[in-house]
């Protein structure tokens, strides 16, 4: 995981958005366990947590509620990916 940020600065990528609830509800143990990790990447820079998202109004029907989401800066030194042989 700690190399995922520097790979991603390489691709291009600047920000990174994290759906937690779509990490969480997983039965996969390793997304649970990666998704502890994320907040401590020092690769990654929190820039803004957005709270769970609700129907404004009872009186819609709301196609989809959001989690909470948050969003990281990419801050690590960019690193090609090697592919093992």
């Amino acid at each position: 995981m700690p190399k995922t940020a520097a790979i991603l600065k390489w691709m291009g990528v600047k920000y990174v958005v994290v759906h937690k609830d779509d990490y969480l509800k997983t039965d996969l143990l390793e997304d649970k366990e990666d998704m502890k990790m994320v907040p401590q990447n020092p690769g990654l820079k929190l820039i803004k947590n957005f709270p769970p998202q609700e129907c404004p109004d009872p009186r819609f029907m709301c196609v989809q509620k959001t989690g909470p989401i948050d969003v990281y800066e990419i801050i690590a030194s960019p690193v090609e990916p090697s592919v093992k042989k």
